[in-house]
Parts: structure tokens; C-alpha cells; sequence
């Protein structure tokens, strides 16, 4: 069950790839460090896909500084609103 949530955030934070490395090296699990905060996550209790957009952003910027993570928060918050739906699947 693990694995599938893994494999499950990994495949939306890939598709996003906020810093450009999934383009660089595909065959690579760069965020695999983030992808386990944001498992952590949605196991909690987060109220809103706007409250974990905010704890994802943080996660990026506390990973990669905000010079290097520099994403809109809108696209944060819609990648957001798909990770939620994990839970529901």
C-alpha cells in the first residue's frame, strides 16, 4: 500500500516537476525526499487543499531554497487539489 501511495505522488510531483530535474535525468527519483514529506502529509490532518498547497510550497522552498523554487502558488495549490484525491482513491 505504500509503494502505490509512493508511486501515486510521485507520478503528479514528476508530471510537475517544479524544478526542472525530471527533464534533465527521467529515470532519476530527484524529489524522493519531498515525496515523503507530502506522504507524511496527507496522512495528517490537513483541512484544505489550500492549507497542504501552503505545507508543499514550504517543503520545496526548505529543499531547494526560494531563489531555486520559485513556482506561482496557484500551480501549487492545483497540484495540491490532485494529491488530495489520493486519499480518496
Amino acid at each position: 500500500m505504500k509503494q502505490l501511495i509512493y508511486a501515486k505522488v510521485k507520478n503528479i510531483i514528476d508530471r510537475w516537476d517544479p524544478i526542472g530535474l525530471v527533464g534533465i535525468d527521467p529515470e532519476h527519483d530527484h524529489y524522493r525526499f519531498e515525496i515523503n514529506e507530502i506522504i507524511k502529509l496527507l496522512q495528517s490532518n490537513y483541512s484544505t487543499p489550500e492549507e497542504l498547497a501552503k505545507h508543499v510550497e514550504s517543503i520545496f522552498i526548505e529543499y531547494f531554497d526560494d531563489e531555486i523554487y520559485n513556482r506561482p502558488f496557484a500551480e501549487c495549490l492545483d497540484v495540491a487539489r490532485i494529491l488530495v484525491t489520493i486519499n480518496s482513491d
